[in-house]
């Protein structure tokens, strides 16, 4: 596919719902575990984004104060901005897009992004983005995010895809009306030695205002209602869920920007595979890279050891999705459905791959299955 075909299936994205719980009043605030009244971060969605507070662009990136008032995501949409955690997911409308994808934040917030209609392309400055009013609460771990270790009660930080629904009436009280377990520990978990398990979006058995910011033992937990509205969103296996410590917000021309230069790179590497150029090909893999037990010195033998029995290959790339990948610098996620032919083995399978952005331009350094 080329690379025309990747970015008709990028980003136009529809901004859905985003905020913390409206304040408590104080006198009715839980107490915290250190006895101190309870805060709950953010701020509701109460106006779309023509009503919303228009900062000027460079307050609203720079998240200072004023971006704050009122509702800070469509505020930041009507000034222009984008998210950059997501960069392109499949378009509106095809069979394998996503009906949504959920983005939670260290600060208590559920943002539901929707795929956006291909013709409504944000490079060609069409698919406008549109803030809709709602609450998304969402609690996180007792110990805040981060999550490295097996019982840390902390949320992890990155893209994870929901992998199952268990129905409430199979889970004790505390999840509520049912959950979502999630894929932790990814790819990218693995490499990095964190451990756990069991990290679930979920319901609650508690009042409204007894969902502490930091109360789980690392899931993401909402108030039932909430977890209700997710129900029409969710698809096992197809939804994305990213966490990140905050939305990180950039002009529309830094996003195509950054999403067009990645997607290139993954362009380049697919006809690099495809010319049976082999040092071309292994050129896109940094020094760092590491895949199904192999570092870069043992990859490199392997492709050199297949490709010298090749006539041809044919890639074909599709449900393509990009992320920058949240609590890392410079690091991409991009998935896709990789559908490769050759003279003597075809394969089909979903892939990830992990993309780091260096003074020596894109490099892979983690490939794996999604």
């Amino acid at each position: 596919m080329l690379l025309a075909s990747l970015l008709g299936a990028a980003l136009g994205v529809v901004l859905l719902v985003a905020g913390a719980a409206p304040p408590v009043p104080a006198a009715s605030r839980p107490p915290s575990a250190t006895g101190e009244p309870a805060v709950v971060t953010g701020a509701s969605i109460v106006a779309t984004a023509r009503k919303a507070p228009q900062p000027s662009a460079a307050a609203l990136a720079g998240g200072t104060d004023d971006a704050l008032l009122g509702d800070p995501v469509a505020a930041r949409l009507a000034a222009g901005l984008l998210p950059l955690h997501v960069l392109s997911l499949p378009a509106a409308g095809r069979q394998d897009a996503p009906a949504a994808l959920l983005f939670a934040t260290e600060d208590n917030q559920l943002v539901r992004i929707l795929p956006g209609d291909p013709s409504r392309e944000i490079a060609t400055g069409g698919g406008e983005l549109t803030a809709l009013p709602g609450e998304i609460y969402v609690a996180i771990g007792k110990a805040g995010a981060d999550k490295v270790r097996e019982g840390d009660e902390k949320t992890p930080i990155g893209v994870y895809w929901v992998r199952d629904f268990i129905p409430g009436s199979r889970l004790p009280e505390i999840y509520g009306e049912g959950a979502y377990p999630i894929s932790y520990p990814n790819l990218w978990d693995r490499r990095l030695g964190r451990t756990g398990s069991g990290i679930w979006i979920h319901g609650t058995d508690k009042a409204d205002d007894e969902l502490l910011p930091r109360s789980s033992r690392g899931c993401l937990t909402l108030r039932n209602r909430d977890f209700r509205a997710l129900d029409p969103l969710v698809e096992i296996g197809r939804t994305p869920v990213v966490i990140a410590h905050d939305l990180q917000w950039v002009s529309r021309s830094e996003f195509v920007r950054v999403r067009d230069d990645l997607l290139g790179a993954v362009e380049r590497w697919r006809l690099d595979w495809e010319s049976l150029d082999t040092d071309a090909y292994l050129a896109h893999y940094g020094e760092d890279f590491r895949a199904e037990g192999m570092n870069l010195a043992t990859w490199s033998t392997h492709k050199r050891r297949v490709n010298a029995h090749k006539r041809e290959i044919r890639v074909a790339l599709d449900e393509l999705a990009a992320f920058k990948y949240p609590g890392e610098d410079d690091l991409f996620l991009v998935t896709f459905r990789q559908d490769y032919r050759s003279d003597n083995y075809d394969s089909t399978r979903h892939k990830s791959q992990f993309w780091r952005r260096g003074a020596e331009g894109w490099r892979i350094v983690q490939e794996g299955g999604v």
